[in-house]
């Protein structure tokens, strides 16, 4: 997780030689093959239909925040909703047990998204 959480940064692509001439760094060659296999991995991983969204992305950390930013922001949508629609609840006309089962499908869904 460390190449999508960020807490894997990559090394500068060139150092000091020590004569003040900058080389590669060949630890920076290192990380990214590596954040290069975990991009594939997730890319590898994701329908067609959602692999326009990493054209143009870099590294595995930028399509994980670009996915995260395009499906987290619904979930919180929905459980502000789903809490709203908790808190107004009324059983009205409704059977107790029609109520009381959708309280619990509520609950149980903000319980999936928290």
């Amino acid at each position: 997780m460390g190449y999508v959480d960020g807490s894997f940064v990559a090394p500068p692509p060139e150092i000091d030689d020590g004569a003040g001439h900058p080389i590669a760094n060949p630890a920076y060659g290192l990380w990214r093959r590596a954040d290069q296999f975990v991009y594939g991995i997730i890319c590898a991983t994701l329908h067609d239909s959602l692999q326009s969204q990493t054209v143009g992305l870099l590294t595995s950390r930028d399509v994980w925040l670009s996915l995260e930013w395009e499906y987290v922001q619904p979930s919180e949508a929905c459980a502000m909703q789903l809490h709203l629609e908790l808190q107004t609840i009324q059983k009205g006309q409704s059977s107790m047990t029609n109520y009381l089962n959708r309280l619990k499908s509520i609950a149980d869904a903000l319980n999936a998204i928290d």
